[in-house]
């Protein structure tokens, strides 16, 4: 996601160059994780990208309509986290979901945000702005 907002907001290339090494911190991230138990470099790439998103949302101008529904999905992503780290209290609430399940649905719900965003754009010149 932080790839394709670099790609659409800063410059295409600045996101292609991007994909890839953002791709390996998150693989690396877990792997780490699963090797030393260190969750480190796996929550700076789990929040590292939704602060990024947050400012270049706000400080670089859209070159296609359907900004809104990036705002959807990084909020989305972010109540995913919430839902994750609230999992127990959440399931007591109501003791009917979890909040791991309810992680899930926000997830999915923030992936239909970003398909809608690429089904329904228009650059920007094409629509008088």
């Amino acid at each position: 996601m932080l790839s394709a907002v670099v790609q659409e907001r800063v410059g295409e290339k600045a996101g292609a160059t991007l994909l890839w090494p953002l791709l390996a911190i998150g693989v690396c991230s877990l792997l780490l994780w699963r090797w030393t138990g260190d969750l480190r470099l796996y929550a700076w790439a789990q929040f590292f990208p939704l602060t990024a998103l947050v400012i270049i949302l706000s400080l670089f101008p859209p070159k296609y309509t359907g900004s809104r529904y990036w705002v959807a999905a990084a909020a989305l992503y972010a109540l995913a986290k919430l839902l994750e780290h609230f999992d127990h209290q959440v399931y007591s609430f109501g003791g009917a979901l979890s909040g791991h399940t309810l992680k899930h649905l926000a997830a999915a719900a923030a992936c239909f945000a970003i398909l809608r965003a690429f089904q329904l754009r228009q650059p920007l010149s094409a629509v008088g702005g």
